[in-house]
């Protein structure tokens, strides 16, 4: 197991173990920091040895390496930043886990820049950047963000969905602060820990990918305790934390967060995802299979509620017509045996009913789903709660 001291206070004997989770193939232990309430993992890393980068979606800790997490943030993202950015026209920007070059290939197009430089680990994404290569105003460091030297100041940073895979977050933003000019700004996105809380909630939320797991409060701390200052908050949805942040004075100005406040949400996240897989059971037996015998049923989101609805619902070949997600295509050719294909194939293969598999963008996709000409829109919250219920 990894040393047991908190990354953010680096106390060593205030850590609590609280939480073991579902499936980990690292061996993964769960703890809070008694001090300044930082959720954060730790491994064995005897266990993360050899495990290779298999592609996975799975809804157990056991999920990752599909790499379209970021991609599908994006666009959230660009929606708030670009009038920002806009205004602020910076001209040397950093993406820390640049990912598939979403943000990249966005600001490139924007004719205040004069320099990008991307760190991404994964190299098996070099294919994504072809078409940049001979770009004499880009840079793709194929390493981790804590390997890197830079040489240069930058006037913002992009750090989306990448502060909880860090092997120190405190070093991470106390690296990114060195890096960043005078009045720059940074932009951080990370999940939510309270989502833990969501009633509907079937997938595991401590991943192997995470080693943190931030509240707004311990992420502004985090940030703060190394010289930032707040800027804006977006608060946009209940799964996210995004905040954009400006390079300040030194100085510790640090909220409050009790970590006992943790442990009844923790304890009842324990009960309820094993009670939760137990409904998509029920879910499948009275509503999706019977109605798979009379209807062509396609399914919109090959993620992680699918996984659930097979490993844990039952969900079978015959209950399925098709599978189609648009960040997935491309990327994954199947989940669980079940071919993915792009949602323009909905046109061509005219299910009666679309099952709407999906968090923040569910009201999204069955809108989009019924302008291309699907009547029934079934969607994963209201089968929830339906069977919930009863």
């Amino acid at each position: 197991m990894e040393k047991l001291f908190c990354d953010s206070c680096k106390t060593f004997d205030k850590l609590l173990s609280f939480y073991t989770p579902i499936k980990s193939q690292r061996g993964a232990e769960v703890f809070i920091c008694e001090s300044c309430a930082l959720v954060q993992t730790k491994y064995n890393l005897y266990n993360s040895k050899n495990l290779g980068i298999k592609k996975t979606i799975s809804t157990d800790a056991n999920w990752g390496n599909v790499r379209h997490g970021k991609g599908i943030r994006f666009t959230d993202a660009k929606s708030y930043l670009e009038p920002i950015l806009d205004a602020f026209k910076p001209k040397n920007i950093l993406d820390i886990g640049s990912n598939r070059g979403d943000f990249i290939k966005f600001i490139l197009t924007k004719n205040y820049v004069n320099f990008v430089s991307g760190v991404e680990p994964d190299r098996t994404l070099q294919s994504e950047y072809v078409d940049y290569y001979e770009a004499s105003n880009l840079e793709v460091i194929w390493e981790k963000f804590e390997n890197v030297k830079f040489h240069k100041k930058y006037d913002f940073i992009y750090s989306c969905q990448t502060l909880e895979h860090a092997n120190s977050a405190d070093e991470m933003i106390r690296k990114s602060y060195e890096v960043l000019s005078e009045n720059g700004l940074m932009y951080v996105e990370v999940p939510e820990i309270n989502i833990i809380e969501d009633n509907r909630g079937v997938e595991e939320f401590f991943i192997d990918k995470h080693s943190f797991h931030f509240s707004y409060t311990t992420l502004i701390n985090l940030a703060q305790k190394n010289g930032f200052e707040v800027v804006r908050n977006f608060e946009s949805d209940i799964y996210n934390i995004k905040i954009l942040f400006k390079k300040g004075l030194k100085k510790i100005n640090l909220k409050q967060e009790k970590a006992v406040l943790m442990f009844p949400k923790i304890n009842r996240y324990k009960s309820i995802i094993p009670e939760n897989r137990k409904i998509l059971k029920k879910i499948v037996e009275l509503k999706l299979s019977p109605l798979a015998k009379k209807q062509k049923v396609a399914y919109w989101g090959a993620n992680r509620i699918f996984d659930s609805l097979v490993k844990y619902g039952n969900l079978s070949k015959n209950d399925v017509y098709m599978l189609v997600d648009t960040h997935m295509y491309g990327k994954l050719d199947a989940s669980n045996g079940f071919r993915i294909d792009h949602p323009d194939y909905l046109r061509v293969n005219e299910p009666n009913v679309c099952v709407i598999l999906a968090r923040s963008s569910e009201e999204y996709l069955a809108k989009v789903a019924y302008e291309m000409g699907i009547r029934h829109i079934l969607k994963y919250s209201e089968l929830f709660d339906q069977i919930n219920i009863k």
